[in-house]
């Protein structure tokens, strides 16, 4: 049997016997079927917490219910879990091999007849919005033999999904796309097919066009029914108007009829460049498989390629193999690495897992960081953050991720920077823990006896090394290791607490967790896991719309309320230019039933009663034939698109009717004029200038526009401080915004106050007249007064100094003991401040807080830290202290941590002068590395031979764990430059970039002026680069918060570690129109992007280590894809960019062309 036989084949889950995994080859499925709609074991990333690494996870984990099944995308299927009833879970693979060596395992946990855990974790085909995976939970009734075999056939067929071309990676994602459509709520109809291309094609007012391949396909017009070919005929027809005009921009002259000649195709995607030419050809014919014979191919299949991997500007030898030197002494090396590995999110409240330690390993990160210290409860060392709310996670569960995950991604050793906080018998523990679970990974001892530098890459294959600073020689009780000046400031932090921020756009109040200190206050959001689950029960990318249970709660302009039939009729024939299928819906008169009432042909106006049932569950179907619907505007939309039948008068026979136009309700317009919300006659200054006085959250309004094509309206909305303006289109008699579909405006403010229309937020109040504006303005003056509070949008962070706030007022409650405390920002450049309003658990607390500011901790209140009278029954002989740190110390080989203040070092320089030995190296914060690495001479020497760790500070501003820019750090050649991996942020999106390269082994050599340098010649050689660079189209671009795009933003520029400073003109700036856009000189408004003529320039000074990046964003600054290219790994040519997202996790199909040349200085 074939992997794919086996896996095909229905798998019976515990403990329901109707429940089965099974999966889907055409979409590339693994489908989770649970027809009982019973409750199963589903995380979200950020369950996965330390609480859950500790016991038995299953019994942990939050369940929510999942209606018929989950579907989980194969190739985003990150890794398996095999989990039992004492162990966060071992990595599915060789799973009994692990066990045979626990020390936990039992007898009664290898009985066979128990069901086999298998936690999966995976990411969605979307964003994410935490670091962690989210993860699901299956019991299989499979013997262990027969789930090996399942597990080796999952992961085959993963490898598979993963490893697509171009064009089967197309046709898997239309395919994916038909069936959220058909399994979403409105089902597939010409609305939710037109709403698809706005949100995926950027096209407005393409329903006649849809409607006449429908039309036109035999299929459809048989069984009136949209299938899966005839939308993959829909969403090409629309990509074939846009391969024709790349066709007409790129390659107009080398087109013969419909094919193009493969080597001028070949020259053409190298600009030219005959050097690398031949290799492009047999690239070509490889990735398209065209037979070596053949000298041409078709214009689908050339833009196919110039989408595809294969021809991605990021090298793809480099980005797949191991193409580097890696003989050289390990720190010749830039080594992918991590700053506190454990955490899911900040450093102060948010949770630790062991699989922040999978996922970095799987990233190709190749030094980790433990942070470690004695047990709480237990017997063996754990890991967590010192003085937080961080909760421990057990050092073993670790170790034996590490073990697990080290070297699936990479080959190459993985370094374990150890941050010790752990008393001499503890470390000792340590000790005996690294020896039984790594066993012959660990490095024990010199790989050799006449060492005079470090060993290379290769001869540490498989390699676990441990860093830390060697303290036998001292008495240690407990002491921490080399980088104890990260706890500096910790030490200060004098006391938690809970508190609720009002969230003034959601009207309610928002859990955070707080920590103060002297002078500072920080808050953390706290999450209601159950609430953060994601709904599973469809594959829409639209949330559900609630149904009105409310008998006459339509506000769509299609119903008319109760009108008789006669009434109903008469509002037809007043209009002579209604076409047949012209409708509407009304409330019957003499029965209590909705009626559609419809133009039939030869101008007869007939009456339908719409049936109601109801379900076991009291919930009401809708009806005409036998098909049902949720709600009447699921049912009109249906019949929108497919026929229902028309019964002829006299006869059994019937006539196929489809509902087209809809009559609008009378007064309709005056109900619109009468909204507060809907100001059309105010251009986008006078609504900026309200809305910014209002100044309250996603306040709103709504105005004519007349600036774009089919755009009639603009929804403009007050956010975060600027305003967001969002088109609203016509679409013959409908209106569309963010691809949905509406019949009035009315709809759709309805709609968005209780849906979100971005970033989860809903509209609020409506703006106040202009006019009223005006004359409050008149009567308070220019100065901003306003009665109103102006409250501070709430993010998952805050750090409040104590200059930057100060107590408005208090107001106590006697009754329930809750205090509200307004705070205001002190800040004089804003006329209006702006505050949070909390409230505290209790008066005494928040009158703690009032009284003293930021010092919350009373007196008498103990600090945090270890418990004093454990460690004074730990107490243990200087003899017995020495014995145990020498049992840990003769683990430390090659990364042997130095103290700075130990041999008492200030600058780099005194690095050269006091620390000589090869396997002695020194880690520095952020501050005193810039310090250092300002003297780039004395670091490059001191490199030559020894390794540098740079780390994050913990100050004030990097509490929510941001991380620096490390470009200035590579440049000195220092070699592990740790980053918050968890963090979403520019530089780890460089990092990623960076250690892309070489196959994503995690090791990049060092250029040659950093192996080689010499001291005593006074210039430091790098090779400069002229870039010249075009971004030519984008394709399927998407953003979390708005389903349409109409216009993005890509920006361009070079990160360089170089003290000469980019001029102005070094970042550039492209906008395309849409989501698959191509780049329009009639549309741009300056001549400096320009771009058809000639390509803008970016000039590089130190090519072998600066990285070019590029940021999707919408006009409305929402993220939508990134990128970063290493320019050691670029390739010239019309080439594609992957976009990836904040995470770097690749977004499917999503893609820049660029074209692109450069040349060395």
């Amino acid at each position: 049997m074939t992997c794919w036989d086996i896996l095909e084949e229905k798998c019976e889950l515990f403990p329901e016997s109707s429940a089965y995994v099974q999966c889907d080859r055409r979409q590339q499925l693994l489908i989770i079927h649970h027809p009982s709609k019973k409750n199963l074991p589903v995380s979200s990333a950020s369950s996965i917490l330390s609480g859950s690494d500790h016991g038995s996870v299953v019994s942990r984990l939050p369940t929510i219910s999942i209606g018929a099944f989950i579907p989980i995308q194969l190739e985003r299927i990150q890794y398996i879990q095999r989990v039992d009833g004492s162990s966060a879970g071992r990595s599915a693979r060789n799973y009994d091999a692990k066990r045979a060596n626990n020390h936990q395992q039992e007898q009664t946990s290898r009985n066979r007849q128990l069901p086999k855990i298998l936690e999966i974790f995976y990411c969605e085909d979307r964003s994410r919005s935490g670091y962690l995976y989210k993860s699901v939970h299956i019991q299989l009734r499979k013997s262990d033999e027969e789930l090996d075999k399942w597990i080796n056939a999952l992961y085959e067929v993963i490898h598979e999904s993963k490893n697509l071309n171009e064009a089967a990676k197309r046709n898997r994602w239309i395919l994916r796309e038909y069936e959220k459509l058909r399994r979403s709520r409105g089902g597939l109809t010409f609305d939710s097919i037109n709403g698809w291309l706005n949100s995926h094609l950027g096209l407005f007012g393409e329903k006649p066009n849809v409607e006449k391949l429908m039309k036109d396909d035999e299929l459809f017009r048989q069984s009136n029914e949209i299938t899966d070919t005839l939308f993959n005929t829909i969403y090409y027809f629309f990509v074939k108007k846009q391969q024709e005009i790349l066709k007409k921009i790129l390659m107009s002259d080398i087109v013969n009829n419909t094919h193009v000649v493969l080597e001028k195709f070949a020259s053409r995607v190298t600009n030219n460049q005959q050097d690398t030419t031949t290799r492009e050809l047999d690239r070509i014919k490889d990735s398209l498989h065209v037979e070596s014979e053949d000298s041409c191919i078709t214009v689908h299949q050339s833009i196919n390629y110039l989408w595809s991997d294969e021809n991605s500007a990021f090298d793809p030898v480099s980005r797949t193999t191991y193409i580097d030197d890696v003989d050289q002494p390990l720190n010749r090396y830039w080594i992918s690495s991590s700053h506190n590995t454990y955490l899911a999110r900040t450093q102060i409240f948010n949770p630790s897992s062991i699989h922040c330690y999978i996922q970095a390993l799987l990233k190709g990160c190749r030094c980790i960081e433990i942070d470690v210290f004695d047990p709480r409860t237990g017997k063996e060392p754990e890991i967590t953050h010192k003085g937080t709310l961080i909760k421990p996670i057990p050092l073993r569960g670790v170790l034996e991720a590490i073990i697990d995950y080290a070297f699936v991604t990479s080959e190459y050793p993985v370094i374990i920077s150890i941050e010790n906080h752990c008393s001499p018998l503890q470390r000792s523990v340590m000790a005996r823990m690294f020896i039984e679970i790594f066993g012959d990974s660990l490095i024990q001892a010199p790989l050799s006896q006449n060492e005079l530098e470090l060993p290379s890459p290769n001869k540490l294959k498989r390699k676990i090394i441990l860093k830390d600073s060697k303290t036998s020689a001292l008495l240690l009780s407990p002491q921490s290791s080399v980088e104890v000046d990260e706890q500096s400031d910790i030490s200060t932090i004098r006391l938690e607490g809970h508190v609720q921020l009002y969230n003034a756009s959601k009207k309610n109040w928002v859990n955070y967790n707080y920590t103060a200190e002297k002078d500072n206050i920080y808050l953390a959001q706290v999450y209601d896991l159950q609430k953060m689950e994601n709904s599973y029960e469809d594959m829409s990318d639209d949330e559900p719309v609630e149904k009105d249970d409310s008998t006459d709660g339509f506000i769509q302009i299609w119903y008319h309320g109760n009108i008789s039939h006669d009434q109903a009729r008469g509002l037809f024939l007043e209009n002579a230019g209604y076409e047949v299928g012209t409708f509407l819906i009304r409330r019957s008169q003499n029965k209590n039933c909705y009626c559609l009432t419809y133009l039939a042909p030869n101008s007869v106006v007939k009456s339908t009663e719409i049936r109601e049932t109801l379900t076991a569950d009291g919930e009401c179907l809708y009806s005409l034939t036998d098909k049902t619907f949720d709600s009447i505007p699921d049912l009109v939309a249906a019949y929108r698109t497919y026929n229902f039948a028309d019964a002829k008068s006299g006869s059994n026979e019937s006539n196929p009717m489809r509902l087209g136009r809809p009559v609008p309700r009378p007064k309709w317009h005056q109900e619109l004029m009468s909204k507060k919300w809907y100001q059309p006659d105010l251009t986008r200054r006078q609504a900026e200038e309200l809305l910014r006085e209002i100044g309250e959250e996603m306040t709103f309004l709504i105005r004519k526009s007349s600036n774009r094509d089919r755009q009639d309206y603009t929804l403009s909305v007050y956010h975060n401080g600027g305003i967001r303006h969002s088109a609203i289109y016509t679409d013959g008699p409908d209106l569309m915004l963010q691809s949905k579909t509406f019949t009035s405006l009315v709809e759709i403010v309805d709609y968005y106050s209780h849906k979100p229309v971005f970033n989860d937020l809903t509209l609020q109040a409506p703006a106040k007249s202009y006019a009223e504006f005006l004359r409050e303005r008149e009567r308070y003056g220019t100065l901003g007064t306003n009665k109103h509070i102006t409250f501070q949008q709430l993010e998952s962070e805050i750090s409040l100094q104590a200059d930057q706030f100060r107590i408005r007022n208090i107001d106590g409650n006697s009754v329930n003991s809750t205090i509200r405390v307004e705070l205001l920002t002190n800040n004089e450049d804003k006329a209006k401040p702006r505050s949070y309003l909390m409230k505290f658990d209790s008066a005494k607390e928040c009158q703690v807080f009032a009284t003293r500011r930021g010092l919350i901790m009373p007196p008498e209140s103990p600090p945090l830290g270890p418990n004093p009278s454990r460690s004074k029954n730990n107490a243990i002989s200087n003899e017995s202290a020495r014995i145990y740190l020498a049992d840990y110390d003769k683990l430390i080989i090659y990364c042997q941590g130095v103290k700075l203040k130990d041999r008492d070092i200030a600058r780099a320089h005194d690095l050269l002068e006091k620390i000589k030995g090869f396997a002695e190296m020194v880690s520095l914060n952020r501050t005193k590395g810039a310090t250092f690495c300002s003297d780039i001479r004395s670091m490059l020497q001191f490199n030559l031979n020894h390794f540098t760790r740079i780390y994050p500070d913990l100050n004030n501003k990097s509490r929510n764990s941001r991380n620096f820019d490390p470009m200035a750090y590579w440049v000195a050649g220092c070699q592990m430059v740790a980053l918050n991996f968890q963090m979403p942020d520019h530089p780890m999106h460089l990092n990623a970039g960076r250690f892309a390269a070489n196959g994503g082994s995690g090791y990049i050599l060092m250029p040659d002026y950093i192996r080689s340098f010499d001291h005593l010649k006074t210039e430091i050689n790098t090779v400069s680069m002229l870039l010249k660079i075009r971004i030519v189209a984008v394709r399927h671009l998407r953003s979390d918060q708005v389903k349409s795009i109409s216009k993005v933003y890509i920006r361009t520029s070079i990160d360089t570690g170089s003290k000469r400073k980019q001029a102005d003109n070094q970042s550039l700036l492209t906008t395309i129109y849409g989501p698959c856009g191509i780049w329009d000189s009639k549309k741009s408004s300056s001549k400096q992007n320009d771009q058809l003529l000639a390509q803008n320039s970016l000039q590089s000074h130190n090519k072998d280590v600066d990285i070019l990046s590029f940021e999707v964003v919408t006009d409305n600054e929402e993220f939508c894809g990134q990128s970063t290219i290493p320019l050691s790994c670029l390739r010239s040519g019309i080439r594609s960019v992957q976009l990836y997202d904040k995470f770097n996790e690749r977004l499917d199909l999503s893609a820049l062309l660029v074209d692109i040349n450069f040349q060395t200085i």
